[in-house]
């Protein structure tokens, strides 16, 4: 991942981003599970559970795809 976004970005803010991805999945670790057992309580299954974080992870997939890598940055860049 710190490949893709060095790349993608540049080395420079790569610390930043990373910082920024790492609250993000943080969250999400402590709030899915909280939601999960919500979704289970009110349906008594974890079928929508399951499809909404299918959903997500190829909501995400397409984000990722649709970044554009800048082509005119300097080898020094980073």
């Amino acid at each position: 991942m710190a490949a893709l976004i060095g790349d993608t970005f540049g080395l420079s803010r790569l610390g930043a981003i990373l910082g920024v991805l790492d609250a993000g999945f943080n969250a999400g670790a402590a709030i899915g599970p909280y939601i999960g057992g919500l979704i289970f309580d009110v349906s008594r299954s974890y079928s929508l559970a399951f499809s909404l974080g299918v959903a997500v992870t190829l909501l995400s997939t397409l984000f990722i795809a649709l970044i554009k890598r800048e082509t005119d940055r300097s080898p020094d860049d980073g």
